[in-house]
């Protein structure tokens, strides 16, 4: 395990640079992921950041799909490696220009994808940071669907917390943020409405719905989600789920 960490360690801090410029090696990244090669498109977006680590768009789609090669990992301690070096990099972009709006955005995703990792004391924990960010990045840009997406997700994960987890939490925070499951159907709504074809968003929606008892609704969206052309990578994979859950619905 620890040779595991050390290789992948080496591959996030010291990948070898081939002499391209950071817009080359952005280009190159970007028509893999148009590929849904996210995997193939990670390691040079590190190359863009050894190129010039003072680029923010660099620094904010490393710190993206960091977190999208860690929720892909089966190991624990590589998947926080993953999450962990994506917080170094938003971090880096953001004292480039602390209102950049991606930037924003992306440190929500972060702190989303490390709190869910987290025990329920740590996520409430990050709850407060999450929610200042996304509130931020939609003061920043109204329109941004990712924006409404992490919204939609916080208010769901905390509406979620069990009686004997909102109780800790009480005890030990003095109080919880409030997370309501009408909001976060509402705010992933709005996702949908500013990105009508990210499968992800609908999967999130239909979840939601369902635990509202609008089980038509729910299915609904499901079939919708099953006729988008696939945009990233784990889309395949979310179609797959989305299935599972029809069968389950219906």
């Amino acid at each position: 395990m620890k040779r595991l960490l050390s290789v992948l360690l080496i591959l996030l801090i010291n990948y070898i640079s081939n002499g391209q410029t950071v817009n080359e090696y952005l280009q190159r990244a970007k028509n893999l992921i148009a590929k849904l090669d996210e995997s193939s498109a990670y390691p040079i977006l590190l190359k863009a950041v050894k190129a010039d680590n003072k680029n923010i768009e660099a620094l904010t789609k490393a710190a993206y799909y960091a977190t999208r090669e860690g929720s892909r990992a089966k190991n624990k301690e590589i998947r926080n490696a993953y999450f962990q070096q994506s917080k170094i990099f938003i971090d880096a972009a953001l004292k480039i220009n602390t209102n950049d709006v991606e930037a924003n955005y992306v440190l929500s995703v972060v702190l989303g994808r490390i709190a869910l990792a987290s025990s329920s004391k740590e996520k409430v924990a990050l709850s407060r940071q999450i929610k200042e960010v996304v509130d931020k990045t939609l003061k920043l840009n109204p329109n941004h669907a990712g924006a409404w997406h992490a919204l939609g997700r916080w208010n769901y994960e905390l509406s979620q917390l069990s009686f004997v987890e909102k109780s800790a939490v009480n005890m030990l925070f003095g109080g919880l943020p409030t997370g309501d499951l009408k909001a976060s159907i509402l705010a992933y709504a709005k996702s949908i409405q500013y990105h009508p074809t990210a499968i992800l968003y609908y999967l999130d929606y239909s979840i939601a719905l369902h635990k509202n008892n609008q089980n038509e609704l729910a299915v609904t969206q499901l079939q919708k989600l099953l006729t988008i052309t696939n945009e990233t990578q784990d889309d395949a994979n979310i179609k797959k789920q989305a299935q599972a859950y029809l069968e389950q619905w219906k």
